[in-house]
This record gives C-alpha cells, sequence and structure tokens, in this order.
C-alpha cells in the first residue's frame, strides 16, 4: 500500500487544493516501509489527483479538501483522510503506527464526527 500526506512547511498542508509537495510511504507486508517525495505539479485537483495516481498512490492524508477534490480522490479509487493537521513527522509516525487518531489529528474546529467523509464509508482509520 501506498501513502501520500500533503506537506507543506513541515506540516500537514493545510489546503489539499493548493498543495505542492506529498510524502509518500509505502507499506510492504514484511513490515518494510518506504519513504518518497512527489511533486504535485499543476494548478488543478485533477492534475494532483492524476500525479498521485500515476505514483501508484492508494491512500491520501490530507489537510482541507475542496468537495470536488474529495470527489476526485475518492472517483479516482484512492482512501482519503481528509481535514488532518499537524507536525509531518508526527502524522507519519503515526501512519507507520496505523494510529492517526482522528480527534487528536483533526483541524481546528473539525471534529471527526462532523467530516462527512465517514457516513459514506470512504474514511479508514488504519493504514496497514
Amino acid at each position: 500500500m501506498k501513502l501520500a500526506l500533503t506537506v507543506w512547511n513541515g506540516r500537514v498542508s493545510p489546503v489539499f487544493d493548493a498543495s505542492k509537495t506529498a510524502i509518500t510511504l509505502t507499506f510492504y507486508e514484511d513490515g518494510k516501509i518506504d519513504k518518497g517525495k512527489i511533486h504535485l505539479s499543476g494548478d488543478t485537483v485533477e492534475s494532483k489527483v492524476s500525479a498521485l495516481k500515476s505514483e501508484g498512490v492508494s491512500a491520501l492524508v490530507c489537510g482541507a479538501i475542496s468537495q470536488k477534490g474529495m470527489r476526485k480522490v475518492i472517483d479516482s479509487g484512492m482512501f482519503i483522510y481528509p481535514f488532518v493537521s499537524g507536525c509531518v513527522e508526527d502524522v507519519v509516525e503515526a501512519c507507520k503506527r496505523g494510529e492517526v487518531e482522528p480527534l487528536k489529528y483533526s483541524m481546528p474546529g473539525c471534529g471527526y464526527r462532523n467530516r462527512g467523509v465517514r457516513g459514506r464509508g470512504r474514511c479508514r482509520r488504519r493504514f496497514n
């Protein structure tokens, strides 16, 4: 499984639609984890989602995301963990452990209950 985490200035990028960089974590069955980086060129949500898919990303962790962006991510077949905030190192370590606690890493004002994604069965809590 390959997970992408949009980043900006050492933190989870606050808005996916404006993200330019993503860190990737590739999880292998033997427990090995490879880390990489993707440059999200282009100004459209479609180009960012396309770049993630072409790199084999199957799940996205991001900050705020437009409804159009969320729909594009979901329609592309990726799982999405939206409205996450925090220091990149902390969130990456939580991802490695499969423990991104929704309330601990949710953006201010974005309690897990109110995200809307969960009700449609698209938000999963574990990465591995």
